[in-house]
């Protein structure tokens, strides 16, 4: 029998705070819990290509990616196994800091 249990995800904000995001910008409050998710899962992730894989789709998210730069990772991806330059996975860093207040790097 499997589990069914939800996941919870600390999206780092009041449900207060976050109900008024939903009121003003519905779509912003999707990208809040769907970043939110992928922060979880890099928090937990203990391999490099496992942090890249969930700031890559943090990146897709939020539209940080143009469609040269997945097709260069899909390509790096395909000859070497995936993983992300590291001014690509700086750049995220940078832009959840500076956007969302979110500093992963200093959790490490």
């Amino acid at each position: 029998m499997e589990n069914h249990n939800p996941q919870i995800v600390d999206l780092e904000m009041l449900d207060t705070d976050f109900a008024k995001l939903l009121e003003a910008d519905p779509l912003a409050a999707q990208l809040t819990v769907t970043v939110g998710k992928q922060i979880y899962g890099y928090r937990h992730a203990t391999r490099r290509d496992q942090q890249d894989n969930f700031l890559c789709k943090i990146a897709t998210s939020a539209e940080l990616f143009t469609a040269t730069d997945l097709d260069a990772i899909d390509d790096r991806t395909r000859e070497s196994g995936f993983s992300l330059h590291e001014d690509e996975r700086q750049f995220i860093l940078d832009w959840l800091k500076c956007e969302l207040k979110i500093d992963l790097e200093a959790q490490r």
